[in-house]
């Protein structure tokens, strides 16, 4: 969940002020839609008639299709939400998840392995049992990340001391 502030009990007065003004600052220049999502939030699926939270670390990628996003996550299953493929661009942090190309975008701390074919590759991400298969442009992306190897969220952890 993301908040734009928060406010404890009891109220200060002048707190809340501030609180209002930040909210007003925001509205009027659209940046209240702009909220990104921190990675350790979870993100509000509504797939059909069901609603669910879902940890943004258990996204392994995120698949377009129209106006309509895939989300593919480390246990192996498949999320159809009716929300568009950039709607993710703008919220998801970027340190994180990465767009390849116009339709897929995946969670760097999900490769598992890849072989490449030349100038593509076939990329391999954890709980996605099928590969993805990277053109030319989205292969370069991919390569510029400096992905070496698989590490785990708990190795994420452990060296940075966040995810």
């Amino acid at each position: 969940m993301n908040a734009l502030d928060y406010l404890v009990k009891p109220v200060d007065p002048q707190r809340l002020e501030e609180s209002l003004k930040r909210v007003r600052h925001g509205t009027e220049k659209g940046e209240i839609n702009a909220v990104h999502f921190a990675p350790s939030d979870r993100v509000f699926l509504k797939t059909g008639k069901k609603i669910q939270f879902i940890p943004l670390k258990d996204i392994a990628a995120i698949v377009a299709e129209k106006n309509y996003s895939h989300i593919m996550t480390i246990r192996g299953k498949r999320h159809i939400v009716h929300s568009p493929f950039n709607y993710w661009e703008r919220l998801l942090p970027k340190d994180v998840f990465v767009a390849l190309d116009r339709s897929l975008m995946i969670n760097r701390y999900h490769v598992q392995s890849w072989t490449a074919q030349s100038r593509t590759a076939e990329l391999y991400l954890m709980g996605v049992q099928t590969p993805f298969h990277l053109g030319r442009a989205a292969y370069q992306r991919f390569k510029a990340l400096k992905v070496t190897s698989y590490r785990t969220v708990n190795t994420i952890i452990a060296d940075t001391g966040r995810y």
